[in-house]
């Protein structure tokens, strides 16, 4: 099913799924911010469970912060911004002890040199795969994201979704980009290139702490000044996101060859400026 990006779909599941007031989405932390916002805006509470910044997702973990309220629990694989992934062992291992539904993200799977879970682990009744055209296809401005998941679980949610929430002129520029598969290949060899190579550039430098593994199209670092790096890059036109959940964390990402080679020059200019 085409969706409005992934936030909709994110919004279309938490709807028909969790009851405002007494049901539950676990999510985890640190990821992907509008899962937290989605919920706030149905009613529904949240539990967080941990994303260990070394050793990624634990099944442990997980079902041992999972409470009879909750309903909903989400995966971001890889995730964002750490880039973990999950296996399908480890969905498996979740799917045998809760009973709930089961969001796996998997926006930033293209970039992934393990691919996709959907193609690893396949469907089931209670597995509903999230995909957007933003990232690998460089599409964010149309807004065009969809959901994978057995036919009971779409008809619930073509129940609740709006008519029309897919514009005709997007979805004609996804079919002509989708059919070009070289296109995207040559894409996500890019990203990779450059996020070895940024990696490599910045890795060791004397204010940078760690430069963590990326399955994505960016990088995760932290540094021992984050606001004062952060406000060096913005001053000189390079926006990066702090990550506040993440100790002294920044996250960049890849940009054209100009802006990649820019943010390497500052990343050495800053050091050298002490």
């Amino acid at each position: 099913m085409a969706t409005n990006g992934s936030d909709e779909a994110i919004d279309l599941l938490l709807r028909p799924f969790c009851k405002s007031g007494t049901e539950k989405v676990a999510i985890p932390v640190p990821s992907y911010a509008m899962y937290k916002t989605i919920a706030d805006f149905n009613g529904i509470a949240l539990i967080e469970y941990t994303v260990d910044l070394e050793d990624g997702y634990s099944v442990n973990a997980i079902l041992e912060s999972i409470t009879p309220e909750v309903k909903i629990l989400v995966i971001c694989t890889p995730n964002n911004p750490t880039s973990h992934l999950f296996s399908a062992q480890q969905l498996s291992e979740i799917l045998a002890a809760f009973p709930g539904i089961v969001i796996i993200d998997e926006a930033y799977s293209k970039f992934s040199l393990a691919g996709s879970l959907l193609v690893r682990f396949g469907l089931h009744d209670r597995v509903v795969y999230l995909r957007t055209l933003s990232k690998a296809y460089g599409l964010a401005g149309l807004r065009i994201g969809a959901v994978v998941a057995q036919e009971d679980l779409i008809k619930w949610l073509l129940a609740v979704k709006l008519p029309y929430n897919v514009n005709h002129g997007a979805f004609q520029e996804v079919k002509r980009i989708v059919q070009n598969p070289e296109m995207i290949k040559s894409r996500v060899q890019y990203v990779r290139q450059w996020v070895s190579e940024i990696s490599g550039s910045i890795r060791g430098r004397t204010f940078v702490q760690k430069v963590f593994a990326s399955e994505t199209n960016f990088l995760l670092i932290q540094v021992n000044d984050a606001a004062r790096l952060h406000n060096y890059l913005y001053n000189n036109d390079i926006l990066v996101r702090l990550r506040p959940d993440i100790p002294q964390g920044i996250r960049i990402s890849i940009g054209s060859p100009n802006e990649n080679e820019r943010l390497i020059k500052c990343f050495q200019m800053f050091e050298n400026q002490g």
